[in-house]
């Protein structure tokens, strides 16, 4: 019996070990900020639920209504070059006698930083185009929010293009859009 426990011992030694190599190997080869995003991400999951933690929201301020949100949403995709491909309202569809909650959902397309994205990761089609929603919660709070893209942008396998790819993700345009409109600044 006494040498089973420590056969068993040396197996799960070495076997940890094994798994820790592998998980330094693997996260070597992502661009630096992937570990801390997935972190982030694990603890939103664990926190809240798998859904938050795959968007990145922003609750309108005081005072800002769902249609300046919407006005201004506009202006900033404009502004930062993100053409607007597709409106949908979800708000009438969605609402019953008991609930009426907002729900809008702009799709933008950068054009030429998709060519050049789809180009170097083919897969990338599956997160295009680029989504936000304006919506309000049950207990009336208005938010806008989009999908985490720094954590699928930094979880590509790193190379020489993981800058060009950064710049090419057009997330800095999304967040400007994001700030914009919650705060009704455009």
């Amino acid at each position: 019996m006494q040498y089973f426990f420590i056969s068993f011992g040396v197996i799960s030694f070495i076997s940890i070990l094994a798994i820790f190599a592998l998980g330094f190997q693997t996260t070597q080869s992502f661009d630096q900020q992937f570990p801390q995003l997935f972190k982030q991400f694990i603890q939103t999951s664990l926190t809240e639920d798998v859904a938050s933690a795959l968007v990145i929201k922003q609750p309108l301020a005081m005072g800002v209504s769902i249609e300046q949100a919407e006005k201004s949403l506009l202006a900033a995709a404009e502004k930062n070059q993100l053409k607007l491909i597709h409106r949908e309202s979800l708000d009438k569809t969605l609402s019953t006698k008991q609930t009426k909650q907002a729900l809008s959902i702009f799709s933008f397309l950068p054009v030429a930083v998709s060519q050049q994205l789809l180009q170097q990761h083919p897969h990338f089609a599956a997160h295009l185009p680029f989504r936000m929603m304006l919506y309000q919660d049950l207990q009336g709070q208005a938010w806008i929010a989009m999908p985490n893209l720094p954590l699928l942008l930094h979880g590509f396998k790193q190379s020489a293009n993981v800058q060009q790819l950064e710049n090419l993700i057009a997330y800095e345009a999304m967040f400007k859009v994001l700030i914009a409109s919650a705060y009704a600044t455009e």
